[in-house]
């Protein structure tokens, strides 16, 4: 997946992500089989793509329906599994979000 489409991704998913549609989660799951595919390489940009996703659910949680809990809590479970494949600063950021995310 090139940055155009996940720039089209990030942008589709925040103009509809009140409507929780059937598209949005395929949208989601392909964004997220894309960062799990390339967690090794840890560029910048992919961990960018995370803290936004991160972000996203965070600020939108209380928007959603349960099935938004179980996409939370797979993307959580995501990164603690991965979370020592990047570097110390990545890490803390990471950790910084999951308790964000888990309060």
């Amino acid at each position: 997946m090139g940055g155009e489409e996940r720039r089209r991704i990030k942008q589709h998913l925040a103009e509809n992500v009140d409507t929780c549609s059937g598209e949005i989660w395929e949208e989601r799951r392909r964004i997220k089989q894309h960062l799990a595919e390339n967690v090794d390489t840890c560029s910048g940009e992919i961990w960018e793509e995370r803290r936004r996703i991160k972000q996203h659910l965070a600020e939108n949680v209380d928007t959603c329906s349960g099935e938004l809990w179980e996409e939370r809590r797979r993307i959580k479970q995501h990164l603690a599994a991965n979370v020592d494949t990047c570097s110390v600063n990545d890490s803390r950021s990471l950790e910084d979000t999951l308790t964000t995310l888990s309060n």
